[in-house]
Parts: C-alpha cells; sequence; structure tokens
C-alpha cells in the first residue's frame, strides 16, 4: 500500500508539474501525455517492486527527490523553499542510495535561479548542507567485500554507459 501511496504522489505531482509547464510554454493541450506518464508509473515491468513491501523506499525516494527538485525549480527561489527543499534532500538519500545525486542536482537548480547574489548564499548554504550530508552518509560505511568498486565507470566507461542507457530505458 506503501508503494502505491509514494507511486499516486509522484504521478500527482508530475501532472501538476506538467500542467504548469504546458500553460507557462502556451503549447495547446496534450491529453496523451498523462497516460504516458501513468503506464511509465505504474508499470508492470517493475511488478517485483509492487509486490515486495520492502521496494517502498525506491517509491519513497522518487516522491521526495521530484519534491524537493520541483521547490528548487520555481524562480526566484524564496528561502521557504529552499528550506524545504533542504529537508527533503535529508530523506531521498537515507530512503535510497541514489537519493545522493539529488544534492548536485539541486546545486545545479539554485545556480540557475534567482538573482546573483542571493544565488550565491544559496549555493554556499546549499554545499555546506550537502557536505553535512555526504559526511554523514558515508561515515562508517564498510565495504562488504562484495560491493563494486565505485571506480568501476572509469575503467569500464562503455559499459558502464551501455549499463546506464539500458537502466533508464528499460521503462520504455
Amino acid at each position: 500500500a506503501g508503494s502505491l501511496v509514494f507511486a499516486s504522489g509522484t504521478f500527482v505531482l508530475i501532472a501538476l508539474q506538467l500542467r504548469r509547464s504546458i500553460r507557462v510554454c502556451g503549447i495547446a493541450g496534450l491529453p496523451w501525455i498523462l497516460p504516458i506518464v501513468s503506464l511509465l508509473i505504474f508499470s508492470m515491468a517493475q511488478g517485483e517492486n509492487w509486490l515486495c513491501g520492502w521496494q517502498v523506499q525506491i517509491f519513497m525516494n522518487v516522491l521526495f527527490t521530484l519534491s524537493g527538485l520541483t521547490l528548487l525549480a520555481d524562480a526566484p527561489l524564496a528561502t521557504s523553499r529552499l528550506l524545504g527543499a533542504s529537508v527533503l534532500g535529508v530523506i531521498a538519500p537515507y530512503s535510497f542510495g541514489t537519493g545522493l545525486m539529488y544534492w548536485p542536482i539541486g546545486l545545479v537548480a539554485i545556480l540557475w535561479n534567482g538573482g546573483k547574489e542571493k544565488r550565491r548564499n544559496q549555493a554556499a548554504l546549499w554545499t555546506s548542507l550537502s557536505a553535512v550530508i555526504y559526511a554523514s552518509y558515508f561515515y562508517e560505511l564498510k565495504s562488504t567485500g562484495e560491493a563494486a568498486s565505485l571506480l568501476i565507470p572509469f575503467h569500464y566507461p562503455l559499459t558502464y554507459l551501455t549499463y546506464i542507457l539500458k537502466y533508464v530505458g528499460a521503462p520504455v
């Protein structure tokens, strides 16, 4: 049930953001876009994720990451939204490890947004929070010996790129 709640939240968030983006861009209605988004989010290709209760952390990670990035994307970036995005950014990596990418992507969103002086202060705060999150995440992290090396992308770049493209393209 938790997976369905988080996936539904993700769908609603994407639907609202699409509606807003379509309105801002002045594009005529795209009636086919929401069914496609729905098929991607609620795909039976991830049947194991729907059936295994412990997979809820993946859906949770996606929802909190998208929510935080949505807060960061609106210009000008208000301090309250920056703080809300920071809270969501604490939850994202601790729900699923890929949430660590939230912080560098969030920094790009901050640098893209707002006035120069305000942007510099917000980026400094974001970078400081990022350092705390990364330090706490990796503090006393021990390898089990079975884990793959973090250097694999550098040793086998073409193989790694192929893996990423297959992973990202799998739902389609």
